[in-house]
């Protein structure tokens, strides 16, 4: 819970309980951004003089909205809920239009007392809609989540569309250690695997969902987990 926003507050008691640290400790070690203090602390200095007042409401976890969504249209236009530039943790917003665009999610922690749960999800793609992509990129840092963990391509195909479904568990740290196919639906073939490389390192992940330039035909194209995850325990 939040350091108290009055009255006494100690290091031990109040500062290592909520952000943790290696003793012995020293306030020096809670500079925001300096690996406990997360940035969403503001009132924290990221350097100089610290005093324990600065830390007053500080919290280490926050409930964040990490949803992404992707809908396209016959028409060639589309619905998406997301943010639009990679590497964001700003709260997703609502997007429409038409022809190719991608949203993204925005950056997540995964592991224990974060995302605490495995993702599925379901990649749908119809028929007569041009080329379409979902990737999931991990890191090590919320700034730099830019190595590709799992990308789905949707192909055209001008008789059938198709889904594939897959799960990805993660372990306590957050690392992912499976990517596995859970299920498949009419032609599944229109989806093909270009990536599935997990990193133990990884702790931060972001989805990127790109719609088609042209389609006859709609579809929900990432559907599951990833787009109801609206309330989810994450560094502030």
């Amino acid at each position: 819970m939040p350091v108290t926003s009055s009255g006494i507050i100690s290091l031990s008691g109040d500062i290592v309980a909520e952000f943790g640290g290696t003793a012995p400790h020293a306030l020096s070690e809670y500079y925001r951004n300096g690996g406990l203090v997360t940035a969403g602390n503001t009132n924290v200095p990221t350097s100089g003089a610290l005093a324990f007042s600065d830390f007053y409401g500080s919290t280490a976890i926050v409930n964040r909205d990490i949803r992404v969504q992707m809908t396209y249209y016959g028409g060639h236009t589309y619905s998406a809920f997301g943010v639009s530039s990679a590497n964001s943790s700003a709260a997703p917003q609502s997007f429409s239009g038409s022809n190719s665009f991608s949203v993204y999610s925005p950056v997540f922690r995964a592991g224990t007392g974060y995302l605490g749960q495995n993702i599925n999800f379901t990649m749908s793609q119809n028929e007569d809609a041009q080329a379409t992509n979902i990737t999931l990129f991990g890191g090590t840092s919320a700034t730099t989540v830019n190595d590709t963990v799992l990308s789905l391509n949707g192909a055209y195909n001008s008789s059938g569309g198709g889904s594939k479904s897959y799960q990805i568990v993660f372990d306590s740290a957050g690392a992912i250690t499976s990517i596995t196919q859970t299920g498949s639906a009419y032609n599944s073939g229109i989806i093909s695997v270009a990536t599935n490389n997990p990193n133990s390192n990884h702790r931060w992940y972001q989805w990127r969902v790109t719609s088609p330039s042209y389609a006859d035909k709609g579809s929900t194209l990432i559907q599951g987990d990833p787009t109801s995850l609206s309330s989810v325990p994450q560094p502030a």
